[in-house]
């Protein structure tokens, strides 16, 4: 079964982590299909030490 036949997944996540690009998850579907997700921070992270030296 391919992703078009098969549209709607139903994702488990098995294992996740964060990087500095945000969290790296590792899911699995009930179809038997993988996938690798980054899930990106909404909002940048401002260290108030750097935002003070930068201003």
């Amino acid at each position: 079964m391919n992703e078009i036949t098969h549209l709607a997944h139903s994702w488990e996540t098995e294992s996740h982590h964060p990087t500095s690009e945000g969290v790296v998850m590792y899911q699995l579907c009930s179809c038997g299909v993988r996938r690798i997700k980054l899930v990106a921070p909404e909002y940048p992270a401002v260290w108030p030490e750097i935002a003070a030296q930068a201003g």
